[in-house]
């Protein structure tokens, strides 16, 4: 059977999906790509378009063809990004499939049986580690890497399972060896070493007063994210908090950017006094994946001095977020830790256990000592990696997990929600797409 005629099955199963029409699918696609050892210059087009699609409906399907690509040669960064990125989410009960986790781990086992290959191995062993089953996963990637030396995929998810049960050293033995072929991988930035000698420029900002507020909430975007979201943000923030709090906006953008002035207008006839900085970058000859990875952690590279110059505590959160509940009762959970952080509802890697969306930081020597290590290291890594992203979340995993720095870090459990409606113990919603769906 063709590749076209397979991807028509497609709709019938988007009409009416079941486990017996999922299995046929699998069986189709495995088929025709062990039948296959050369793509034309058409069929290849196909199955690129295909990957990309099914990697919204079932990312194993995408990953049988994913894997068919890379085996006919297409091994650019974009294919290594796309196949990575599919093997991540293979075998997960999320919104990329129908199928849920118990039954993705059965068809496995059927699957690598019939049809033995890295993505047999990639689905059982990210099936088991959903389940908690982190022993039996390292066994199925190493069974998988034994059969397939050749594919990085499966080396890739061994790594990350090292990475999120604190194997570091494992990990890091592999991405070393790695390195020379896969510079790029995310995966990298774990190993790049801090540059002892980067200078870090200090006060930046004018003096800062919070007045007689109890808490500061900084924030900081580009203009586009701050003209789309700061005022529905400031807005929830209000609604929980009524007037203790202090907002700073602090704006990042290239030296030749314009920034509104309907942004401070709007945002001052809603707040009373917010302060507002600027921090423009030559950013000529920046990649739009730099860029992006730089104005991400931006709130970071100046949250040292943003303690320091109010001396109150700082709530720092990503702009596109909702609060819910009054954040002053995070210092109460707090208690007597340095800063707090939060992880998402569904941690599947070493990234995403300390999750940059909504951090809590009381003005401690201790805390901000820990902010100014975390500007080395974001800046060495912003610096040495080719394609930066998820930098702010990694080099927290790196500071808390690997460095013997004093500051008390405390899980804020459950605070973070992206259900509707919200979870009751979150204080915040990440919206992960615009204001225009969720009504104020």
């Amino acid at each position: 059977m063709t590749l076209a005629a397979i991807h028509e099955q497609i709709t019938y199963y988007k009409e009416s999906a079941n486990l017996d029409k999922y299995n046929q699918i699998v069986n189709l696609l495995a088929t025709y790509a062990d039948s296959v050892q050369a793509l034309s210059p058409d069929e290849s087009v196909l199955a690129n378009n295909i990957l990309v699609e099914y990697a919204y409906i079932e990312c194993f399907w995408a990953l049988i063809i994913g894997e068919l690509l890379w085996r006919c040669g297409f091994r650019t960064h974009d294919d290594f990004s796309n196949n990575w990125n599919v093997a991540r989410f293979c075998g997960i009960s999320n919104r990329f499939s129908r199928i849920n986790t118990a039954e993705h781990f059965e068809i496995a086992q059927q699957f690598k049986a019939t049809h033995p290959s890295p993505a047999a191995f990639i689905l059982l062993g990210n099936s088991l580690r959903e389940l908690k089953r982190y022993s039996i996963a390292e066994d199925a990637y190493l069974e998988g890497i034994y059969l397939f030396p050749d594919d990085p995929f499966l080396k890739f998810r061994l790594v990350d399972l090292y990475l999120l049960t604190y194997k570091l050293s494992q990990a890091y033995q592999i991405l070393n060896n790695m390195k020379p072929l896969y510079p790029y991988a995310l995966e990298m930035m774990f190993i790049i070493p801090t540059e002892p000698k980067i200078s870090i420029p200090s006060d930046l900002l004018p003096s800062l007063s919070s007045g007689d507020k109890d808490m500061v909430c900084f924030v900081a975007a580009d203009p586009i994210y701050m003209d789309k979201y700061a005022n529905n943000f400031a807005k929830s923030v209000l609604n929980c908090a009524g007037e203790s709090i202090h907002f700073h906006f602090h704006i990042v953008c290239d030296s030749g950017s314009e920034i509104s002035p309907n942004i401070y207008a709007e945002l001052n006839n809603i707040i009373e006094n917010p302060t507002f900085t600027v921090r423009k970058y030559n950013l000529v000859d920046a990649s739009q994946n730099w860029r992006k990875a730089l104005f991400a952690s931006e709130r970071f590279l100046m949250l040292a001095e943003i303690l320091k110059k109010y001396q109150k505590p700082v709530l720092v959160t990503d702009i596109d977020v909702e609060c819910l509940k009054d954040p002053k009762a995070l210092l109460t959970i707090l208690e007597n830790g340095d800063f707090g952080y939060t992880n998402f509802r569904n941690t599947l890697e070493a990234w995403e256990r300390y999750a940059a969306t909504v951090m809590i930081v009381k003005p401690t020597e201790a805390a901000i000592a820990f902010f100014n290590n975390m500007n080395v290291l974001l800046i060495s890594i912003i610096n040495n990696h080719p394609r930066p992203w998820f930098v702010d979340q990694i080099a927290l995993f790196r500071l808390i997990e690997e460095s013997p720095y004093s500051a008390r870090s405390i899980l804020l459990k459950n605070i973070l929600t992206d259900t509707i409606p919200p979870s009751p113990q979150g204080f915040f919603r990440t919206l992960h797409g615009s204001w225009e769906n969720v009504p104020i």
